[in-house]
């Protein structure tokens, strides 16, 4: 996952508001557009320690790479398991 929030292949993604609130002093009214910057999210410094440093120590359980809640991203695990494949015969490859 770390590979995923420092890269951040998906940077945005935009709902529409299901009912009227208020964020931060703003008001969201129902069916207002609304834009989540994941890739903003992924190098939050009040998440994350050096954002900006790739760390694959790094606990990764606040990634929004692949969308929170309900909307949560449905090929996860197949992008997932490709990385998992890729990573390993891009090293072997190319690192030994």
């Amino acid at each position: 996952m770390e590979v995923m929030r420092y890269i951040s292949m998906s940077t945005a993604f935009n709902r529409f508001a299901s009912a009227d609130f208020e964020w931060r002093g703003q008001q969201i009214k129902k069916g207002d557009q609304v834009f989540m910057m994941t890739a903003g999210a992924n190098r939050d410094p009040r998440v994350f320690d050096n954002p900006e440093q790739m760390d694959l120590t790094r606990e990764t359980d606040r990634v929004t790479t692949f969308g929170p809640g309900v909307h949560h991203c449905i090929g996860h695990l197949l992008a997932k398991m490709q990385l998992s494949e890729f990573y390993p015969a891009f090293f072997k490859r190319f690192c030994t």
